[in-house]
């Protein structure tokens, strides 16, 4: 079983290499049984099994994938019970936060291997062809309900926050385009798909969303399977203006059949929920007004979930 297991490592510690250790098991047996009330004795049994002590960071990442790995594997309905809700924090981030004490620099790891597991879900990556829909959705929601426990605790930093919702389009980027001469100022950016094809261009006057749409229409896909990256490869915010970035050449990407923008903003709200008070205001604002921006777009439930969230905050 898997408690024999940790049982088994955490007396073999010393003497096993941290990489013969089956880190997925230990983290199965670890995320199974840690409650709040039993946090401290099992961190520190988990700690021992794994032989954080004597891991390196390639150890550390292995541990970090495998945690959030089992977070986005078991869903939103796990993630609630683990957490219970009642606890702002959660066991979880307690949880992260305890290993990180023993081991600076696993929450920023844990955050880090998320970000990167959320771009695989959003482009399709590896087997995520495969993710249903509504798995995703699940996946995304209890991602990013992990990434908010986790800056309630201070175990994620403001600035890897930021990145992870930029990449999902919520933020603008920072590498906007500066001021432009009026000699540019009538030139709107390119656009080519990965494939080399040249769609529809930008129209003055659009934004990142309402070409999307336009671009969705045209070509019959779902308007949340298509990606705007800037050259630097961050995905450019649905609600920018295309005539900021006059000069600019964009590169459309075709995502995961599984994405709908739904499940996107579905996921922001369940951040803005879980830890939208504690969040920095400067961000909250900019996150509603994207939320705003989209509402008239959405479905009557996600309608109505901006608006209770509007109320809260």
């Amino acid at each position: 079983s898997e408690f024999k297991l940790l049982t088994f490592c955490g007396a073999m510690s010393a003497s096993m290499d941290p990489k013969e250790l089956d880190v997925p098991a230990l983290v199965r047996g670890f995320m199974n049984k840690v409650t709040v009330s039993n946090l401290t004795a099992e961190t520190s049994r988990f700690a021992e099994a794994a032989c954080l002590e004597d891991a390196d960071d390639h150890d550390i990442r292995d541990i970090a994938d495998a945690l959030v790995t089992y977070v986005l594997s078991t869903g939103r309905s796990r993630l609630v019970h683990v957490t219970g809700m009642t606890d702002v924090g959660g066991v979880f981030a307690k949880a992260v936060n305890a290993l990180n004490a023993m081991r600076p620099g696993l929450a920023e790891t844990v955050a880090a291997a998320f970000h990167s597991q959320l771009q695989g879900l959003l482009a399709g990556d590896m087997q995520s062809y495969d993710v249903k829909s509504e798995d995703l959705r699940n996946k995304l929601i209890a991602g990013l309900s992990l990434v908010g426990s986790l800056h309630l605790e201070a175990a994620c930093t403001p600035e890897a926050l930021h990145r992870i919702l930029q990449d999902m389009g919520f933020l603008r980027s920072c590498t906007q385009a500066g001021a432009e001469s009026p000699a540019t100022l009538a030139a709107m950016p390119s656009c080519v798909m990965m494939s080399g094809d040249m769609p529809s261009q930008p129209r003055r006057g659009e934004t990142a969303f309402s070409y999307k749409a336009r671009l969705a229409d045209e070509l019959h896909l779902a308007s949340a399977r298509l990606l705007l990256l800037l050259p630097s490869g961050s995905r450019l915010p649905v609600g920018a203006q295309l005539d900021e970035f006059c000069g600019e050449a964009l590169t459309l990407l075709v995502c995961s059949p599984a994405v709908e923008e739904e499940h996107l903003v579905e996921a922001v709200c369940a951040l803005l929920t879980f830890a939208g008070q504690k969040m920095d205001d400067e961000l909250v604002s900019e996150l509603m007004t994207h939320l705003q921006e989209l509402k008239p777009c959405m479905g009557k439930q996600i309608q109505f979930m901006i608006s209770d969230i509007t109320e809260i905050l």
